[in-house]
């Protein structure tokens, strides 16, 4: 352990939120994801040695590897740290030594927030200082994806990990998944601040519906190109177009194709709306969203869509929908401030009372990205 903090790094890599435009990166559509100020904090070190260790203060197994034994393991986590090594080593050839990295975690993990993206995104940027590798940011960027795709197994587009590095602080990211054309738009929620509510039903994107919708997705893509041989991507088709040639998909996969266009849509009416900081507007956009989810897209659950429901009956809530890939995790609420303690424990008793789970709520402000800084 001797001399380790004479060439040290901390990195501070945050979760994210994102406003409207669910399940649409994969498919090019358009996103409004925003860094929150929930982070994972790595201080990663070199270390005079032929291995590889990280430690986490939320996990009871440390990832210990010789160098160069890119195997998969069977601890989930373990295979985001693999995929992050492997994938630099295709860029950077055996620059990689023996490092040491710890991390500390506020974000909880599979309430879809992207934990998954602060760590990958968070390790490149961490060894890119600490090896001195010169990685642009859009390296890091598919580093990180390639890493959920090989070697985590989740098929995810570029939203999660643009969010972690390139948010800017009271703005939404507005991107645009098939050119990576982006801008940002400001946000000014006064009195109004957004709320996660944690429905503590695990779900993980590798072994749930995930992937099956991406391939949904493509298949129904693939019967638009036939009759639109010029369309680039999903997220590009009419809503027209889609119902011209309804005859031609299953109903399941037309049910993905509307899904698709209609989030596509929400999101420039959410862009429009918070130029002229019409939040309820957005909120109006959120609960659409959700119901499009849950009916159309079919990634909710029974627990979230009572969470939704209930906040809306409540009256105390400009809007809500799940966030991330679905199946349990977490709803994001635009509250006004002043509601926001009544709101939680109305919320938690009645969620309590029909589920017998406890619900984690989360008040987060719209942060900046990633940062390095040397210890």
């Amino acid at each position: 352990m001797q001399n380790l903090a004479n060439n040290s790094y901390q990195v501070i890599s945050p979760a994210r939120i994102n406003l409207i435009g669910e399940h649409i990166d994969y498919n090019g559509g358009s996103v409004l994801p925003a860094a929150i100020d929930l982070n994972i904090k790595i201080k990663i070190y070199k270390r005079n040695s032929n291995l590889w260790k990280v430690t986490s203060d939320s996990q009871s197994k440390d990832f210990i590897r010789k160098l160069n034994d890119y195997s998969l393991s069977s601890i989930l986590w373990h295979n985001y740290i693999i995929g992050v090594i492997f994938e630099i080593n295709q860029i950077k050839p055996k620059i990689i030594s023996g490092f040491i990295a710890r991390i500390k975690s506020e974000i909880p993990i599979g309430i879809g927030i992207s934990s998954s993206a602060a760590l990958t995104c968070g390790l490149a940027s961490g060894l890119n200082k600490l090896f001195n590798l010169r990685l642009t940011q859009f390296q890091i960027i598919n580093i990180s994806r390639n890493a959920e795709h090989k070697f985590a197994g989740v098929k995810c587009g570029f939203l999660d990990q643009y969010a972690v590095l390139k948010s800017k602080k009271n703005n939404f990211l507005h991107l645009n998944c098939f050119n990576l054309k982006l801008s940002y738009i400001p946000v000014n929620l006064k009195d109004y601040e957004f709320l996660l509510l944690n429905s503590n039903v695990k779900h993980s994107l590798s072994e749930s519906e995930y992937n099956n919708r991406v391939l949904e997705t493509q298949n129904g893509f693939n019967i638009i190109r036939k009759f639109y041989p010029q369309t680039p991507y999903l997220c590009s088709v009419s809503l027209s177009e889609i119902e011209s040639i309804e005859s031609e998909f299953s109903k399941k996969i037309y049910k993905r194709m509307l899904f698709s266009v209609n989030e596509n849509n929400r999101v420039n009416e959410a862009v429009s709306a918070l130029k002229v900081n019409d939040l309820a507007k957005v909120g109006k956009l959120m609960y659409e969203s959700h119901k499009d989810l849950n009916e159309l897209f079919e990634v909710s659950c029974d627990e979230i869509n009572y969470l939704v429901g209930l906040s809306k009956k409540s009256g105390l809530v400009l809007g809500s929908r799940m966030i991330g890939g679905g199946f349990g995790g977490c709803t994001l609420n635009l509250i006004k401030k002043v509601h926001k303690e009544k709101f939680i424990k109305f919320i938690s008793k009645n969620y309590y009372q029909k589920y017998h789970l406890k619900l984690e709520a989360f008040a987060v402000s719209i942060s900046k990205s990633l940062t390095v800084r040397k210890l």
